[in-house]
């Protein structure tokens, strides 16, 4: 049975951006108390304004997300935005408390690794922002899916193309995506990209921690799904999985079991890349620290082992 801890407040989180460019978030409490949980009423409309950064938009797009923190021996909610400015720039924010926004970070100027001048024109981002889509724009005026990852630590992973002919392929010029994530068993981690091309077809494809790490073939679900719905402009996807014998287990656990996976992940990546990178070792610290964490807490062993 794992450690027991207070409740926590499961909020429900909405962002927007306004035609005037501006940035909104706006959330709501679920209350379990009673027999028959219930949601709260809505809180007041809140502009997402950083430290420092009062000039930072116009925005144009947002994605938005949660995540479950140890803070003080307490699971606490640290909610995070990526949003979109009219000019390109991918910028990300995040808060614990709020109207506690920190500064705004343009993630296209720090990871944008050997792509050279590119557009970012969408963004999206996975439930619990382990895995961050965008389309971008290139010079040679394509539209391609790009992702990139986020760890607790705060730091974010090169921009990957999923559209690259040795990972998911591009069946041509991308004018939506989104990506969700999912851990269907033990610590193996899926990342599901779906996608509308300029001629209206709809696509997904998605990649497995399990070894051999790779991308499917992006698949023509329009096709594949039967009848005729039409050309697609816009999509969105939604993973629901519940595991065996239980609707949701402990917050703390599911964390521990998640940033495993997106560890051993990262460590797969990196050894193919390069088997000597230093950052290997500190990954493998880092699952360690994790695995201790979990049997503190008295997680499942499929958790962290």
């Amino acid at each position: 049975m794992a450690g027991t801890q207070p409740p926590v407040t499961i909020r429900l989180h909405m962002c927007g951006t306004t035609n005037d460019g501006r940035l909104w978030h706006a959330s709501r409490p679920k209350d379990n108390s009673g027999p028959v949980p219930a949601w709260g009423p809505w809180s007041p409309w809140e502009e997402v304004k950083a430290m420092g950064a009062d000039d930072a938009g116009p925005f144009v797009n947002v994605a938005c997300a949660v995540i479950w923190r140890d803070i003080n021996s307490q699971n606490t909610e640290e909610f995070h935005v990526c949003a979109l400015t009219v000019d390109g720039r991918l910028l990300h924010t995040s808060r614990v408390s709020p109207n506690d926004w920190q500064p705004f970070e343009d993630l296209k100027t720090r990871i944008q690794g050997n792509w050279g001048t590119f557009q970012v024109e969408k963004v999206s981002s996975g439930s619990f922002l382990d895995d961050v889509c965008v389309i971008v724009l290139t010079t040679q005026g394509q539209h391609r899916i790009l992702r990139t990852a986020h760890d607790l630590d705060g730091n974010w992973g090169s921009f990957e193309d999923v559209t690259d002919t040795n990972r998911a392929g591009f069946p041509g010029s991308f004018t939506n995506s989104a990506c969700a994530n999912v851990s269907p068993e033990g610590l193996i981690k899926e990342l599901h990209v779906c996608g509308v091309t300029q001629d209206g077809k709809l696509w997904h494809t998605m990649r497995t921690s399990a070894n051999p790490l790779a991308w499917q073939l992006f698949e023509d679900v329009t096709a594949a799904g039967g009848g005729n719905p039409g050309s697609f402009s816009c999509i969105n996807i939604a993973v629901n999985f519940v595991p065996p014998g239980g609707g949701g287990g402990d917050i703390t656990c599911e964390q521990i079991r998640r940033n495993i996976a997106n560890d051993r992940l990262q460590i797969h990546m990196m050894q193919q890349s390069s088997p000597n990178d230093p950052r290997i070792a500190a990954r493998k610290q880092d699952i360690a620290r994790l695995q201790n964490k979990g049997r503190q807490h008295r997680c499942p062993p499929q958790d962290w082992s």
